[in-house]
C-alpha cells in the first residue's frame, strides 16, 4: 500500500461521534503538510474539534470546505442529510475533487450519489467503515472503499495505520456494493449485541454470574463481543448522557435491514428480536438510549430492572468501578507450560493473567503481530497494566511489541503499568516472581 500524497489537501464533513474520532486520527497519524479542515452544520463542534486537536481549521460553510480541499471526507446521520449537503456543495464547481462517503447510506443512493458527483468533474469512493466510536478513536475500523481502483488507491493510504486497521478492498465494484455489505454486516452485529444481552441476562438469573460468563467472553470472544459485555455489565448502556450508538440511528439503519430483506424474501427472526428490544430501548430511554440498552430490554422482559444498579451481581474484583488496585498481566511468547502454571501463581494477590498471546503454536491468522495485539490490548477488561515479553521470541518482535505496548500506555492514559521484558530468562513460576522483581509473600494483601 502506498504512502499518502502530502501535497494533497483534507477536509472532513459531519463532525458527529465517528467524524470526530476519524478526525483526530487523520491528524495524528495523517502526515498531513496542511490544516485539516472541518465543516460541521453546528459550527461550536467544529470550533471545539479544531481547538482539541490542532492542525485544523474551521470553514464556514461546506462549499468553503471543498474548495480549499483536495480530498472531502463525508460522514452524516442518513441518505437525506448527504443528498441535502451534497446538493448544496455541487452546486459549485468541483472538477478535480475527490470525495470519500464514510456515511451509511441505502445501496442506491450511493450508486445515484456517485453518478451526481461525477456528472460535475470530480471523483467519488463510498467508503462506509465497520466499528463504533470507541474503535474509531483507536484507529481499528474496518474500511470498506468501493469505486475506481485509482481513486480507491488514492484513499487506502488514510485507511490501514491511519483511521483503520484493515480494508475490505472492493476497487471497481459499484458504489452500492460497498452499503449493501455495510447494511447486511449489521444483522452481524445487532446479533452479537443480542446474543450477549441474552446470555448475560441468563447468567444473572440461573446463578453463574456475570462475571463468570464475562471471562467466558473475553477468552473465546475477544474484541466486540467483550467490549459490549463491559458495557453492559458496567451500567455504561444507561449512564452515559451522549450514546456510543444512538438508538435512534441504530433503528433507522435496522429499518432498512428488514427492508432488504423482505424484498429479497428473507427471514431474520434473531434480527426481529433485536429489532423489537431497539423499539423497548427508544422508549425507556428515549434520545439518550444506545444500542447497548438492549440488555435493558432483554432484562426487563425477564423479570428484571432495566438498570442494573452498582453493575449487577458482580464480584468486586471485576466490577468497573472497583476501588482495589488490581495488576492485569498481559504476556506474549510465554512458555506454554510457564503460562498454564502463571494464573494459580497470583491466586490472592493483586496480579491477574489476563491474557496470553501465542507466535507459534496457533493458526497463522490468529499469531501474533501487532494489530492484534494492539485490539487486544485495548479491548481487555480490566485495562492491563503490566506486559511480559521477550521469554521466547527475538529481539526484533520484543522491540516492535514493546512500542505497541508504550502506544496503548500513551492513547489509553493508563497508570502505574511496567514492562517486563525477559529476553529468555521466564521459564518457571520462581523466575516469574524474580522478573516482577517483588517477595512473592508481598504480592498478599495484608
Amino acid at each position: 500500500m502506498g504512502s499518502a500524497d502530502v501535497s494533497r489537501r483534507l477536509a472532513y464533513l459531519g463532525l458527529g461521534n465517528m467524524g470526530r474520532a476519524m478526525c483526530g486520527n487523520l491528524v495524528k497519524r495523517g502526515n498531513l503538510a496542511s490544516p485539516l479542515i472541518l465543516y460541521n452544520r453546528t459550527a461550536s463542534k467544529a470550533e471545539q474539534l479544531a481547538q482539541e486537536l490542532g492542525n485544523c481549521r474551521v470553514a464556514n460553510s461546506a462549499p468553503e470546505a471543498v474548495a480549499s480541499a483536495d480530498i472531502i471526507f463525508t460522514c452524516l446521520t442518513d441518505d437525506d442529510a448527504v443528498l441535502e449537503l451534497f446538493r448544496q456543495i455541487l452546486d459549485n464547481d468541483v472538477t478535480g475533487k475527490l470525495f470519500v462517503n464514510c456515511s451509511t447510506t441505502q445501496p442506491a443512493t450511493s450508486d445515484d450519489l456517485a453518478a451526481m458527483v461525477e456528472k460535475k468533474g470530480a471523483g467519488v469512493v463510498t467508503m462506509p467503515v465497520f466499528g463504533e466510536p470507541s474503535m474509531a478513536e483507536k484507529g481499528l475500523l474496518i474500511c470498506v472503499p468501493a469505486g475506481k481502483a485509482d481513486l480507491v488507491d488514492q484513499v487506502k493510504p488514510y485507511c490501514s495505520g491511519v483511521i483503520g486497521r484493515g480494508v475490505i478492498d472492493f476497487s471497481n465494484e459499484a458504489h452500492g456494493k460497498a452499503s449493501l455489505l455495510k447494511v447486511i454486516g449489521n444483522v452481524f452485529i445487532v446479533n452479537m449485541i443480542e446474543t450477549v444481552a441474552e446470555g448475560l441476562v441468563l447468567a444473572e438469573q440461573s446463578n453463574l454470574g456475570m462475571e463468570n460468563l464475562h471471562k467466558f467472553i473475553q477468552a473465546i470472544f475477544p474484541g466486540p463481543f467483550a467490549l459490549y459485555s463491559q458495557r453492559m455489565i458496567s451500567g455504561d448502556y444507561y449512564k452515559r448522557e451522549e450514546p456510543v450508538v444512538s438508538i435512534d440511528m441504530a433503528r433507522h439503519l435496522a429499518g432498512e435491514v428488514l427492508a432488504l430483506a423482505a424484498a429479497s424474501g428473507t427471514k431474520l427472526k434473531a434480527y426481529e428480536a433485536g429489532y423489537k428490544h431497539m423499539e423497548m430501548v427508544q422508549r425507556h430511554a428515549g434520545e439518550k438510549g444506545d444500542i447497548s440498552g438492549i440488555y435493558g430490554a432483554v432484562r426487563q422482559e425477564s423479570g428484571l430492572a432495566y438498570e442494573n444498579s452498582e453493575g449487577g451481581n458482580l464480584q468486586p474484583s471485576m466490577a468497573l468501578t472497583t476501588q482495589d488496585p488490581m495488576y492485569p498481566i498481559v504476556a506474549l511468547g510465554v512458555y506454554r507450560h510457564v503460562a498454564a502454571s502463571m494464573d494459580p501463581l497470583f491466586a490472592g494477590t493483586l496480579f491477574r493473567m489476563t491474557a496470553i498471546m501465542d507466535t507459534m503454536q496457533e493458526p497463522r491468522s490468529v499469531r501474533y503481530n501487532a494489530q492484534n495485539m494492539a485490539v487486544v490490548l485495548f479491548n481487555l477488561h480490566p485495562r492491563p497494566k503490566v506486559f511480559i515479553t521477550g521469554a521466547a521470541i527475538s529481539r526484533q518482535m520484543t522491540h516492535e511489541s514493546i512500542h505497541v505496548w508504550n502506544t496503548y500506555v500513551q492513547e489509553s492514559k493508563e497508570k502505574n503499568t511496567f514492562v517486563i521484558n525477559t529476553q529468555g530468562a521466564l521459564r518457571d513460576q520462581s523466575d516469574a516472581r524474580r522478573c516482577l522483581n517483588i517477595p512473592y509473600r508481598s504480592f498478599h494483601r495484608a
